[in-house]
């Protein structure tokens, strides 16, 4: 690109996408200052986009916003619809777990939820293991007795309590016996719970004891006592790792040619709380401060409680300092000995995962390889069958014939070569003259 064109564009917030000669979506982003974003991928050493991909830029399309979030949004939406390849994609994003804390009803409902099938309310996560979650929600409905049914509240009240009821893990308001008071009250301290205010919850529930036992409701009293063993079993297993009760977030990435992988250890109230990894593919081409720089955005976006702070290794933090304009956090280095030995673990989770993750590609890779060494020599293949493609047609009643094409390169799913055809042929041609449409029109492509 010409330095004039790069001077006409403008110095206000938004979002760029940066494209090839052919008018493909190179690189989406967004920034404070369009001009000095763009013009500081072009003339600084440290910019996250290497040379190469520079060069293949031949012009750049703005859309200016109203504010950095507008910002956030619109570029998360541009990288879902143009899927641009030097953007950070983690793997299987859609489908990380949260746990959902509803926002309508009396009796709101809490349950395992996916970004994009949940409903609307406050979302903790995203969380990496789907089991730990499981359990995780358990323990919160037993302590809490919240439900995590899908009945309508307009149903109620109902003949009898479901199962849940006689497991211990909901309070059954849907046949009365939880007020709506003491239900959003567990509700907001199951929350509460969840930002790491163990302390303040645990003082709660030993003073509802003692109010029970003084009125001499025994059978409630043990109830609240269950309820705060229960509660500090799960504290327990949380240790104190700083001696100030703050939030923060320590981050670190590593990477290798073909993987980088992201570690989060989630901090609150100075209680370590959980640790979680996240893969990203193939950018080996991206600094690590402009991995990590995409990763934070990612996971902070649709965030419903972010940490005071975000702790960065030293060497990160010119490049991620931004990420403060966008954010109501700030990103900083480790401040005391505790948050450097907070960095070193989550360095050290980093680097284990990643020999982890690269053992299992080899596996994958070596198990793949016999597989289709097997198919060359069963099929009598003159060479190794690196592309597969499978084709099968569908009607409904004989009838609007629809033919799909899978692909599978290496022995993993391709989806980039997924097509769908609607057949054409006349008259009512067989399975086998509709296959044949189908890959006639699939190798014109």
């Amino acid at each position: 690109m010409k330095r004039e064109d790069l001077d006409c564009l403008p110095a206000e917030c938004g979002v760029y996408i940066l494209k090839d000669g052919e008018g493909r979506v190179l690189y989406v982003g967004k920034a404070v200052n369009i001009l000095k974003r763009v013009k500081s991928h072009f003339y600084r050493a440290s910019s996250p986009l290497k040379e190469g991909m520079l060069e293949a830029v031949a012009s750049v399309q703005y859309f200016v916003t109203g504010n950095e979030h507008e910002a956030l949004l619109l570029e998360e939406d541009l990288i879902k619809r143009f899927r641009p390849p030097y953007n950070l994609r983690l793997r299987d994003d859609k489908s990380y777990p949260y746990i959902l804390f509803e926002a309508k009803g009396d009796f709101p409902a809490v349950r395992f939820a996916r970004r994009k099938t949940g409903g609307e309310g406050v979302y903790f996560g995203p969380f990496t293991d789907s089991r730990k979650t499981r359990e995780g929600l358990k323990l919160l409905r037993s302590i809490f007795r919240l439900r995590g049914c899908t009945i309508p509240e307009s149903s109620f009240p109902l003949r009898r309590p479901c199962i849940d009821f006689e497991l211990g893990l909901c309070g059954a308001p849907c046949v009365g016996h939880m007020s709506r008071a003491e239900y959003q009250e567990n509700f907001r301290k199951a929350v509460d719970f969840l930002n790491g205010k163990y302390e303040e919850i645990a003082r709660w529930i030993e003073d509802e004891m003692w109010k029970a036992a003084d009125a001499l409701d025994f059978e409630r009293a043990i109830y609240y006592r269950e309820k705060l063993e229960a509660l500090q079993k799960v504290a327990t297993r949380y240790r104190l790792v700083l001696s100030q009760p703050e939030d923060v977030d320590f981050v670190e990435v590593v990477c290798d040619e073909e993987v980088a992988l992201f570690v989060v250890l989630r901090v609150r109230r100075g209680r370590l709380i959980g640790s979680e990894s996240f893969v990203a593919s193939s950018l080996g081409w991206q600094s690590k401060e402009a991995l990590l720089r995409e990763f934070l955005e990612q996971i902070y976006l649709h965030a419903f409680h972010f940490p005071r702070r975000v702790c960065v290794a030293v060497e990160h933090l010119e490049v991620l300092r931004e990420l403060s304009e966008f954010f109501p956090f700030t990103v900083t280095p480790p401040y005391s000995g505790e948050e450097e030995e907070m960095m070193f673990l989550a360095l050290e989770n980093a680097q284990r995962s990643l020999e982890a993750e690269v053992l299992r590609r080899k596996k994958r890779e070596r198990a793949s390889t016999e597989l289709l060494r097997g198919l060359q020599d069963l099929l009598g293949l003159p060479s190794f069958p690196r592309l597969v493609e499978g084709v099968d047609i569908s009607t409904f009643q004989g009838e609007e014939a629809v033919g799909v094409v899978v692909a599978f390169l290496d022995g993993v799913p391709y989806p980039k070569r997924y097509r769908k055809f609607i057949v054409k042929s006349e008259g009512h041609p067989d399975d086998f003259g509709m296959m044949r449409e189908v890959l006639v029109r699939h190798f014109r492509r």
